[in-house]
């Protein structure tokens, strides 16, 4: 029995349904439709003479067949990617769907700038940009999600990498009328901690910090929405440990009285996409967005 792929962007789109299960995955990360993946896929199928994927409640299954396949198709790929690795990828004339997805206190310092870098690089471009939720890692790795906006996580899967954007020192933050004018004093006062998925979820990181160095603290609140916690902040006597570009107007920032409690911005996207140009590019640009003053 002869096999052959007549196309060789059909190995790309072989590979990228076996690592997804999902064809309109696989349409959003190489830029075409729906129904342009299911055609290529048919035609796959009749040069391959096997059916190579199995629809199951779970996604698209690849055969016995199709696994074999792909191992060996994944160095033909990498050397295709690099004879071609110049002229893959350039955003003015990518018209694929680019989704982002960041935690909110980032979100909240990033995104107009990000919106503005990425309409400017990628005209032709759709984004979504969402708020990190608990699965964002995992449609981080399932392609769902093309890259993330988080802070360090030291207990993330090897199979994200994470780049380094920028450091960001913790404050006390307080209302404006607060009487405490050191962070010692505001420390007296119960704590609001701003709840992150993916992050501090699982416990209160500021907690183990102040533990370490024997602080007597309470945890008054625990919010996972920044209007909500920057208003409980102003109208009672509640702090809150926050980087220092979260300050806002009605509020008072109080550094530590020991310095060095600093936390990371990074950039995280899946491992087996770091050397792909797409992924290159989002990277240099989320990393372009740094601001000396954070």
């Amino acid at each position: 029995m002869k096999r052959n792929i007549s196309d060789l962007n059909q190995i790309g789109l072989l590979l990228d349904l076996v690592h997804t299960k999902n064809m309109s995955r696989t349409a959003q990360r190489l830029g075409k439709t729906t129904s342009a993946i299911s055609k290529n896929l048919q035609r796959l199928r009749e040069e391959l003479c096997d059916p190579l994927f199995i629809r199951q409640l779970s996604g698209l299954e690849p055969t016995t067949y199709t696994l074999t396949l792909a191992a060996k198709l994944s160095k033909i790929q990498k050397d295709i990617d690099a004879a071609f690795d110049s002229e893959l990828f350039a955003p003015k004339l990518y018209r694929g769907k680019i989704t982002l997805a960041a935690n909110v206190a980032l979100l909240h310092y990033y995104q107009p700038k990000l919106l503005i870098t990425l309409l400017e690089q990628a005209p032709l471009a759709n984004f979504e940009i969402v708020q990190w939720q608990e699965d964002s890692y995992q449609k981080i790795l399932d392609g769902s999600i093309n890259a993330g906006l988080h802070f360090l996580n030291e207990n993330c899967t090897q199979s994200i990498t994470q780049y380094v954007v920028q450091r960001h020192e913790i404050m006390l933050m307080t209302g404006a009328k607060h009487s405490a004018i050191t962070a010692s004093e505001a420390l007296l006062s119960p704590l609001a901690i701003l709840k992150i998925h993916g992050w501090n979820t699982d416990a209160v990181r500021f907690s183990r910090y102040l533990y370490q160095r024997e602080v007597e603290h309470s945890v008054r609140l625990q919010c996972e929405d920044l209007g909500s916690l920057f208003a409980c902040l102003e109208y009672s006597d509640s702090v809150s440990p926050l980087p220092s570009f979260l300050s806002y107007k009605n509020l008072k920032a109080l550094p530590l009285d020991e310095r060095g409690n600093e936390i990371s911005s990074v950039v995280c996207i899946p491992s087996t996409h770091r050397n792909e140009p797409l992924y290159q590019w989002l990277v240099a640009l989320i990393k372009s967005l740094k601001v000396a003053s954070a």
